[in-house]
């Protein structure tokens, strides 16, 4: 967010920060000015509780229910937006926009996403991943660019998905598929030398990761699968 501060300033917008930080403005507002705006652009994603947005100040910001009654005629967008989230929205009378709906968006934050969790097996593992044995949880997009990636990198590939589908397109480009079904739930095989997980579901129970060597590096990148 400080970032698209910074290039909304660029562009010579009039930009206020509410509970960013680092801020890159010093031009800080309370809540109670937010209906002086002519846009809120929230974080990505939008909360984690349903209750506040996502924010840096250890102090916390502000709770969604104070925000809407200040700012009623502001256009809200935020990313990842949950339906609860809606819910208070539309309750408030606020009109809410997510902008991570976007197909454009979505595929370039899955290239990067992919892009920065293979630079960090890169950096934590003590041998190269051309030859290396991974695993790649999921089959969205950021499973689709995790595949592409590492197996243009050498890595040999494990995929593991409940869509037959992807399963077969990503085999098709080097990756080992493994089906889940209920008669098969995950488990990840042994030698694995790293995981990436794209699933929020919390798959990662015990039995899946019973095999997995000490130490193995797990990168969850859809945030709550272990």
């Amino acid at each position: 967010m400080a970032r698209v501060s910074c290039l909304l300033k660029e562009r010579g917008m009039s930009v206020h920060t509410l509970a960013l930080s680092p801020s890159p403005s010093e031009m800080h507002i309370p809540p109670s000015r937010l209906c002086e705006m002519s846009a809120i652009v929230l974080p990505l994603p939008a909360t984690r509780d349903g209750t506040h947005p996502c924010a840096g100040k250890e102090e916390g910001p502000p709770s969604f229910d104070d925000i809407f009654a200040a700012a009623k005629e502001v256009p809200f967008f935020g990313g990842a937006v949950p339906p609860v989230l809606f819910d208070r929205a539309k309750a408030a009378g606020v009109r809410l926009i997510d902008y991570y709906l976007d197909e454009e968006l979505l595929e370039k934050n899955a290239y990067a996403t992919a892009e920065a969790a293979v630079a960090m097996a890169m950096a934590d593992l003590p041998i190269v991943l051309r030859g290396a044995r991974v695993g790649v949880v999921g089959s969205g997009r950021i499973a689709r660019a995790l595949c592409l990636l590492l197996t243009a990198l050498g890595a040999h590939v494990t995929l593991y998905a409940r869509n037959p589908v992807a399963l077969a397109s990503l085999a098709g480009r080097g990756a080992c598929p493994h089906l889940l079904t209920k008669e098969r739930p995950l488990v990840l095989d042994e030698g694995l030398r790293a995981v990436f997980s794209t699933v929020p579901a919390p798959i990662l129970d015990a039995a899946a990761l019973a095999k997995l060597k000490r130490g193995t590096p797990i990168y969850d990148l859809g945030g709550g699968a272990v």
